[in-house]
């Protein structure tokens, strides 16, 4: 019953966005809505007799390491060195605006209520972070390309490094604070994040040199080199942690990046042209898993709570983006519509915001749950709008349908987000 279970709740939600598509909206959108439809807290179609299954979670696992492959493509060494340090500068002014004005609205409206100002920080970290699979699946859809879309991949990958790194040190230092069992910060980053950076880049780079002696694309050897990777990840995971700690985006992420600068150009277009359909089932299944646990009901509770996160969020990411690029010299679209296109946040959001509540519980039980219903609810809000406001944001920046239907645009020179609309496309 699972099975047959999960394929109808998999049809709904992939007949969900093609439905939506049909009235020019993102099929992500359909994916999400329909998603919280077969959830737990409705239909209750996609349920923990199904996510708490081996088979699925094996299948989550590889969904993640999808994304992570999706984004990693984009780290090409010899790209990377034309854009210098202007990407990393950009995410951390865009991380800092939202982090300063998340923590500054909420601390001075949690002093006037007597909350404690630490979950004001808490908060603002969270609020750092950007959903990568979002992110991608508009840009994807859309064949997006131009300077905003070349700027929004790049600081995605950005993005899920740094903010993991920072919210995990963050709450590895809480939970020293409150429990006397708990682990160290730096053995805590080196499960999550060293570990599977390390695993990732050596796999990865063996994997390029597998493939780059195959005939044809070498998908069927691509396909069989992120299993093994992924499998072996899972056994040292198991072996160093009772359960996986491992972040399997980082570790997507790290692999795809030293098998592209192993491969061939024609390789990589290849390669990208046959994983297409895997990645698009990997993202659908990843949408379905953060949107079913998405309770609507969030909404009557968390109220005016929701709203304001949403707001400060994005006045920060936008104000951060804005003098960050401007620093850089960024193309006019990315100061403008950045924020726009890195609003998406649920999935990350909701993993942390349930970390941080049982932490910040273990001390005050009612103030772990406030974060466990408010930031939850904004998810919910703010993906549906997200995914909308940042197909508009490619629209004003006219880079929808830019990217031909052969062109590997995540692949290609992100050096276009530090470059003048000008000087892209008529100073040839």
């Amino acid at each position: 019953m699972p099975f047959i279970q999960f394929v109808l709740a998999i049809a709904l939600v992939y007949a969900a966005g093609r439905l939506i598509q049909k009235v020019k909206l993102p099929a992500i959108l359909g994916w999400l809505l329909c998603g919280m439809l077969v959830g737990p807290n409705m239909l209750n179609l996609f349920h923990e007799g199904i996510t708490g299954h081996p088979a699925f979670q094996l299948l989550a696992t590889l969904a993640q390491v999808i994304v992570g492959i999706m984004i990693g493509s984009n780290l090409i060494v010899s790209k990377i060195k034309k854009v210098g340090s202007s990407i990393f500068e950009l995410a951390i002014w865009q991380m800092l605006g939202i982090f300063l004005t998340v923590t500054l609205a909420f601390g001075l409206i949690f002093a006037w209520l007597d909350v404690p100002f630490l979950i004001a920080i808490i908060f603002a970290v969270i609020a750092m972070a950007t959903a990568p699979a979002p992110v991608l699946s508009v840009i994807n859809e859309y064949k997006t390309d131009g300077p905003l879309s070349r700027a929004t991949v790049s600081m995605t990958v950005m993005n899920t490094l740094l903010v993991n790194i920072i919210f995990y040190l963050f709450i590895s230092v809480l939970q020293s604070q409150f429990s006397e069992a708990s682990t160290s910060a730096l053995v805590n980053l080196g499960l999550m994040m060293v570990v599977p950076i390390l695993i990732g880049v050596g796999l990865g780079y063996l994997a390029g040199r597998f493939i780059e002696n195959a005939e044809g694309s070498g998908l069927g050897r691509f396909l069989t080199s992120i299993v093994l990777t992924t499998a072996i990840m899972l056994a040292v995971d198991y072996w160093l942690y009772p359960t996986p700690m491992a972040n399997y985006i980082i570790l997507g992420a790290t692999f795809s990046a030293a098998l592209v600068n192993v491969i061939s150009d024609d390789q990589r277009e290849a390669l990208s042209d046959g994983f297409s359909p895997v990645q698009s089932a990997g993202l659908l299944l990843i949408i379905l898993n953060l949107a079913a646990p998405l309770d609507p009901s969030l909404l009557v509770q968390a109220g005016i709570w929701s709203l304001a996160y949403i707001a400060f969020r994005l006045l920060g990411s936008f104000i951060g983006s804005n003098l960050g690029g401007k620093r850089i010299g960024a193309d006019s679209t990315v100061q403008k519509y950045l924020a726009f296109t890195m609003m998406p946040h649920s999935g990350i959001s909701l993993v942390f915001s349930s970390m941080a509540a049982q932490v910040i519980g273990l001390v005050a039980s009612d103030l772990g749950a406030s974060i466990q219903i408010i930031i939850p609810a904004a998810a919910l809000i703010n993906e549906i709008i997200a995914v909308l406001i940042a197909k508009k944001a490619y629209e004003w920046a006219g880079e929808i349908g830019q990217a031909d239907d052969d062109d590997d645009y995540v692949n290609q020179d992100t050096s276009y987000a530090t470059q003048s609309r000008d000087a892209r496309y008529y100073n040839n």
